[in-house]
């Protein structure tokens, strides 16, 4: 028997009677992972909408691809991370860098078993004052450089405004002389 296409309303009561079943889409739920008892709650709402429990089951499944598609789509198309979002992103990333060169070196200290313990403690606080302040140093580089940038924009920004305001200035006079006097507004 062919069975005919969810309609909007049909959607609508779907998504409705899937959410009263946590059963069937959260994986924390004692029965996520029981099939018998899934089958029996897809039959259960089938029966609701006039339709198969595995119509039903379908529908869903292609409703929330169509929802997971279009939320992944709609993520990449935010807008840009602003300047600041990128500075804070390449300092993680730095001092990252930099405490997985520290547990390195630390771990290669480890292996020459031949000095004592207080040796071994001095050298590695020297390691972490090292690390500590190259990423002092890598940090300041960095906003160093995102200054230089930001002043750059503002510079460019600020004189495009003025070509912009020259253009408009101009579009305005040459209006007023077309029309035969000031324009209104």
């Amino acid at each position: 028997m062919e069975e005919k296409p969810f309609d909007f309303a049909t959607q609508q009561n779907l998504i409705k009677l899937v959410h009263g079943q946590p059963d069937l889409y959260d994986p924390n739920s004692l029965n996520y992972k029981k099939n018998v008892k899934r089958a029996l709650i897809w039959e259960g709402i089938g029966k609701k909408l006039n339709k198969t429990g595995e119509a039903c089951r379908l529908e869903w499944a292609r409703l929330k691809k169509g929802y997971d598609y279009h939320k992944k789509k709609k993520t990449n198309n935010s807008k840009r991370p602003s300047a600041k979002d990128s500075l804070e992103t390449e300092k993680k990333e730095i001092l990252n860098r930099l405490a997985n060169s520290r547990k390195e070196d630390v771990k290669a200290l480890a292996k020459k078993t031949n000095r004592d313990k207080d040796e071994i403690n001095r050298i590695k606080r020297e390691i972490h004052s090292q690390s500590v302040e190259r990423g002092v140093a890598e940090c300041c580089r960095l906003e160093q450089k995102y200054a230089t940038r930001r002043e750059q924009l503002a510079r460019t920004h600020d004189r495009l405004l003025q070509l912009l305001l020259k253009h408009r200035d101009q579009e305005l006079v040459e209006l007023e002389r077309m029309c035969g006097g000031a324009p209104e507004g």
